[in-house]
């Protein structure tokens, strides 16, 4: 019945490839709730690929091919409602085989803000074949109120007391030190970054912004090979590693990377040869 109300309303050649059926209240309310209309624009392609209690999980590619935009607005979005409680990001594990599987958007959270809008209680538990590791959201980093230093007073003559040494700022190592009379080319290899030394500083903002569980199944065994014609190549120890950090974490590495003071414009995951 609701099928024949809805052909009446579109025609049959419009239903053919199926429709999407969202609750009046988010469709309403969804600028309430925090979302922009371009990811209302990807919840409602990514909810296209929903067909029964189970996550969906349609390819980055082939959402940027509905939206008629790159697979970093895309990684964008899906980041955006991650940080605003209304998206899940996960991949599924099966049970039995423990294999990974497709990487999955669960939509409970915003299912339950919607819930909480109308005064509704939130949906009970399901159940299902696959278990799913989702990420942590990231929190938003509250910026520090700046420290006064107080100003120094060295004491005059032998009063016994000693002033401790000021701690010298760490200095990123960027190799040895440019001779002059030395040509424009010959200066990049001069100022090729430390591999062992970046991986080390790129590793100690990773485990800051990630929650300890992330960061020991993605990053903890990544290994920067070096940066040439600003790529990024850094070794992972599994294809799997490799190819979810290639699909949700090259931003999260640029964004490192330029506030380390590296010009890099893109990252290249790849397997650690065995």
């Amino acid at each position: 019945m609701e099928h024949d109300k809805l052909e009446a309303i579109w025609g049959h050649r419009l239903l053919d490839e199926g429709f999407l059926a969202i609750p009046n209240i988010i469709v309403r309310n969804y600028r309430r709730l925090g979302i922009e209309h371009g990811e209302f624009g990807f919840i409602c392609a990514v909810l296209t690929y929903k067909h029964d209690g189970r996550d969906p999980y349609p390819s980055q590619e082939t959402l940027a091919e509905h939206l008629q935009c790159s697979t970093r607005q895309i990684r964008k979005w899906a980041d955006s409602l991650e940080k605003k409680g209304l998206l899940l990001i996960g991949q599924r594990r099966n049970r039995q085989s423990k294999q990974f599987g497709n990487v999955v958007y669960n939509f409970r959270p915003l299912i339950e803000a919607a819930l909480k809008l109308v005064g509704e209680k939130p949906l009970p538990a399901s159940k299902e074949d696959w278990d799913v590791e989702y990420r942590q959201p990231v929190e938003p980093e509250v910026p520090a109120e700046p420290q006064i230093p107080m100003e120094l007073q060295v004491p005059t003559g032998n009063t016994g007391l000693q002033v401790p040494p000021v701690q010298e700022l760490e200095v990123l190592e960027l190799g040895p030190e440019v001779p002059q009379n030395i040509s424009f080319e010959q200066t990049k290899e001069y100022n090729k970054p430390d591999p062992t030394l970046l991986t080390e500083h790129l590793c100690e903002k990773l485990r800051q912004q990630f929650s300890s569980s992330s960061y020991d199944t993605w990053f903890r065994n990544i290994r920067v090979e070096g940066i040439s014609d600003g790529i990024l190549f850094v070794e992972t120890e599994h294809e799997l590693a490799a190819t979810y950090c290639q699909q949700h974490y090259v931003n999260k590495f640029l964004d490192i990377l330029h506030e380390l003071g590296y010009e890099v414009s893109h990252v290249k995951f790849f397997v650690r040869d065995s």
